[in-house]
């Protein structure tokens, strides 16, 4: 998996002008994501608050560096998880921790043109990862 760093995202969001082109890129950066492990795809995994089917795993390895795997059947959050890994993804507990990742939707300007629902579904990952880095700093 390659996915742009954060500055890239943000980069490359704001050469894009209209609704269309960023749904489109949102699409791309899904597609870009690997293929979700089988044994994440049950019940235990699935973040509730979405309307899509969304699965996600979240561990640390032996560096106290996130790792995640995550997937859904919705194209758009599929992109969104895309977003959400490129935010924490790789990232130390002590980063990740201080990431605002609704801060960084809206910057990204799509707050505005991500459905409630959808956007429900983004916020309801960020509290999961938020939760899981409390659990194991504590």
């Amino acid at each position: 998996m390659i996915l742009p760093n954060l500055q890239e995202l943000h980069d490359n969001f704001n050469c894009l002008d209209d609704i269309q082109e960023r749904y489109a890129y949102i699409i791309e950066l899904g597609q870009m994501i690997d293929d979700l492990p089988e044994k994440y795809r049950r019940d235990e995994y699935k973040i509730p608050g979405c309307i899509s089917q969304l699965w996600l795993h979240i561990d640390k390895d032996d560096r106290d560096v996130i790792k995640i795997h995550a997937d859904s059947d919705a194209l758009i959050v599929k992109g969104l998880v895309a977003i959400v890994m490129v935010i924490y993804h790789n990232q130390p507990l002590s980063t990740a921790d201080t990431r605002d990742a609704k801060n960084i939707f809206d910057h990204l300007d799509l707050t505005q043109h991500i459905s409630i629902n959808r956007r429900n579904g983004f916020y309801a990952m960020i509290d999961y990862i938020h939760n899981f880095i409390h659990k194991v700093t504590s």
